[in-house]
């Protein structure tokens, strides 16, 4: 074997290691159940609670439990859904960072079940709020999850007691 093609084996192997690197990552996150990959390659979550059949919300009520929920910040009502922000402490470099979370809600009902669809994430750190991320799946997914499910669980509290 020549040196020429020793290197393009040594470059070819390292590139492709480069390249594999990342799959496990995006494994990772898929694995946190409740989080999905749309058609255009960004990542959503869903939560769902089951329910007895015909136990429906109604529009107002929803509205009254969504816009009322302490475990989320600013949530507005905004086409079909609700615009939120929500807020979770991470670390840097062992120093606590808080982090604030950006997203869409939808939430629809089935006879079974009540999803709570968040859409359009972003994050970014509390000092940068205005430079914000998509990439949060490979930015603390874990925490991300742990406000959504917050959010989801408050507001499915509300909805679970009698008007």
């Amino acid at each position: 074997m020549n040196k020429k093609t020793g290197l393009v084996l040594i470059i070819g192997s390292l590139l492709s290691g480069c390249t594999l690197s990342e799959h496990p990552a995006t494994t990772a996150v898929t694995a946190i159940q409740g989080v999905y990959s749309d058609n255009s390659s960004q990542y959503g979550y869903i939560k769902s609670f089951p329910h007895p059949a015909g136990e429906g919300v109604s529009a107002d009520k929803l509205r009254q439990c969504v816009l009322s929920t302490r475990a989320a910040q600013r949530l507005s009502p905004v086409g079909n859904g609700f615009s939120g922000q929500t807020t979770y402490t991470g670390n840097r470099m062992g120093a606590p960072v808080p982090f604030v979370v950006n997203f869409t809600l939808q939430v629809s009902e089935t006879s079974s079940q009540r999803n709570y669809v968040f859409s359009q994430i972003t994050q970014a750190p509390e000092e940068g709020k205005s430079v914000t991320s998509d990439a949060w799946v490979t930015a603390n997914p874990a925490q991300v999850v742990g406000t959504f499910n917050n959010v989801s669980t408050d507001i499915n509290r509300c909805l679970s007691h009698p008007s």
